[in-house]
Parts: C-alpha cells; sequence; structure tokens
C-alpha cells in the first residue's frame, strides 16, 4: 500500500507490464512538457500564469507517484515481461532530469528576486517608520520619534 492507502495493482502478464511502462512513460513526458511550460513562464515573469499550472501539475505528479509505486511493487515482473518498455521509460526519467534541474533553477532565481524585493521594502518601510520629518516650533527639527518594530506580511507562495 502508498501513503494514501490506495490497494497496488498487482500485475499477471506482459501485457499489463506493458501498459504500466507506457503509462508512466507519457506520464514523464507530460511532466516534463509542463515543467518546462512552467520554467518559461517564469522566466517571462508571468507568475499568474504558473500558478494555474499548479492543478495540473499535482494530478501528474499523483499519477506518477501511483504507476511508480505499481512498478516498484511488481518490478521483477516488468523487468522480465516488458524490458524493452522499461528500457524506454529509463530513456524518458534519464531526459526529464535536466528539465527538472532548469525548473528549479528558475524557480530558485525567481525566490531569490522576491526574496530581495521584500528585504528592500521591508528596509525601507523601517527606515521610513520614525515619524515625520519636518520643522516644528520656532523653525527647528522636529524631534524623531525613536523607529519602532515594523511589522511586514508576506504570501510566501510561488
Amino acid at each position: 500500500m502508498n501513503a494514501r492507502s490506495e490497494p497496488v495493482p498487482e500485475l499477471a502478464t506482459a501485457a499489463e507490464a506493458r501498459e504500466l511502462c507506457t503509462r508512466l512513460t507519457r506520464l514523464v513526458g507530460d511532466l516534463s512538457a509542463l515543467l518546462e511550460r512552467e520554467t518559461g513562464l517564469i522566466r517571462q515573469q508571468r507568475l499568474d500564469e504558473v500558478a494555474s499550472l499548479e492543478t495540473d501539475k499535482s494530478a501528474l505528479f499523483a499519477g506518477f507517484a501511483r504507476d511508480l509505486a505499481a512498478l516498484r511493487a511488481n518490478a521483477v515482473l516488468v523487468g522480465s515481461r516488458a524490458p524493452n518498455d522499461l528500457e524506454a521509460l529509463r530513456r524518458a526519467l534519464e531526459a526529464l532530469a535536466p528539465v527538472v534541474e532548469r525548473n528549479m533553477a528558475a524557480l530558485d532565481a525567481a525566490r531569490a528576486v522576491s526574496h530581495g524585493l521584500v528585504e528592500a521594502i521591508f528596509t525601507f518601510a523601517a527606515e521610513h517608520d520614525g515619524g515625520p520629518s519636518c520643522y516644528g516650533s520656532n523653525a527647528r527639527m522636529a524631534a524623531r520619534r525613536p523607529a519602532r518594530p515594523t511589522a511586514l506580511a508576506v504570501n510566501t507562495t510561488l
């Protein structure tokens, strides 16, 4: 059983083994295409569109995890009855690795930029939280109030 307590199907035939490998290979291709699209949108700074991909990405990853659990549970049968399909799956997974790396790099860059912006905004807010800077009575500068801690709420979802 997997983490969600769904039973892992037990495969009995070569056709079932080939079908599982084919389905996993297709899922890997779909994940790769979606991650490439997400990476492109991040690089174009179209983060609102990135968020719209989340449902599809979650569904693909759930299907991938489910079928990967089935592959692991039936590894001996799949290896002996569908070696060519298993090799195609291995090649697809090898091709997915650099796509994931590029996606992670783009996400890290976007996080770094947003973190820098948040720090700049916080610093600006903290520096300008000492009260007004203007002349008081007798044309003297008004005494600045001591700086207070500045609260800043941030949505960290990317």
